[in-house]
């Protein structure tokens, strides 16, 4: 490198906008089958692989997901037994 030696760099950025549909409103997920088939999951039961997603879960640990709290209500009065 030559002392005084001036030097150059140049950075071109491009970009581009997405469009953003305010009237669509939602969330998805999609697992590819080489993803589904490299689980660890035994039995390769299809609500073992639900739970994966966001916003899915099993708090009572019966099997059945629930999406975004779309399961039973927890303080709903019980039957006397």
């Amino acid at each position: 490198m030559l002392l005084g030696t001036p030097l150059e760099e140049h950075v071109e950025v491009r970009g581009e906008r997405s469009v953003v549909d305010l009237g669509q409103v939602g969330t998805s997920v999609r697992f590819s089958q080489e993803f589904l088939e490299q689980l660890p999951a035994p039995g390769r039961f299809y609500q073992d692989t639900l739970k994966l997603a966001p916003g899915v879960n099993d708090n009572d640990g019966d099997g059945n997901p629930n999406v975004h709290g779309s399961g039973p209500a927890t303080s709903a009065p019980r039957s006397p037994a």
